[in-house]
């Protein structure tokens, strides 16, 4: 069976209709793309500066630890350490933007340490410091490495409906309407002959 014998307006109609959903679905993506990117560029520097603080606040702890050590014995090291040990509870929480799913993580307790000097204090609020930027600084990149693979997801499926798809039903609907329009001048055409011989046929009987 030819081309020329399947084609018919309803599949015309009907091929448009895919057209015109694809090119919705491609819109919808391209928008898509738009506010991912938009977040990256947002979420991006957020990673950078709470790195950059952790950095700093790790600087700051070296040198408290440095002080807190000076003025304790290894016996009493020793003990604080064991004391700290499994001291920090962490809870997940579940959340999204947009199709991506991420976990915030969120700490529910921690053991509570009384300091006794002025050392232990100032050591005790570094390591807080520290425990809550570095659990932002590594959700925060953890999302945006999930957006960043959403993004090229995204982009995929876009490059495939505009160089693929799109053209392909554009191509088919082309074709079609070529086939339809001249199917529809061959038919004027017999109808021209047939309508042509009937009038000689008349002509002849009068």
């Amino acid at each position: 069976m030819s081309f020329r014998n399947v084609v018919s307006k309803s599949e015309l109609l009907r091929q448009k209709r895919e057209l015109q959903a694809t090119k919705d679905v491609d819109k919808i993506l391209s928008t898509k793309k738009d506010v991912i990117l938009q977040k990256v560029s947002e979420v991006g520097p957020q990673v950078s500066s709470v790195l950059g603080r952790f950095l700093d606040e790790l600087k700051t702890a070296y040198e408290d630890y440095a002080v807190l050590v000076a003025g304790m014995s290894y016996e009493e090291l020793v003990a604080l350490s064991k004391f700290l040990e499994g001291g920090l509870e962490v809870d997940l929480k579940r959340d999204r933007y947009m199709d991506v799913h991420y976990w915030i993580p969120a700490i529910v307790s921690k053991r509570a340490v009384t300091p006794t000097t002025m050392a232990q204090y100032s050591f005790f609020q570094d390591g807080d410091k520290l425990i809550n930027y570095l659990i932002d600084a590594a959700w925060l990149k953890s999302f945006i490495l999930k957006l960043i693979k959403d993004l090229r997801d995204t982009d995929k499926l876009i490059n495939a409906l505009e160089k693929v798809v799109i053209p392909e039903t554009e191509q088919k609907i082309t074709s079609i309407s070529i086939t339809l329009e001249e199917r529809d001048r061959e038919e004027l055409n017999r109808i021209k002959k047939v309508r042509d011989k009937l009038v000689k046929a008349v002509g002849s009987v009068r």
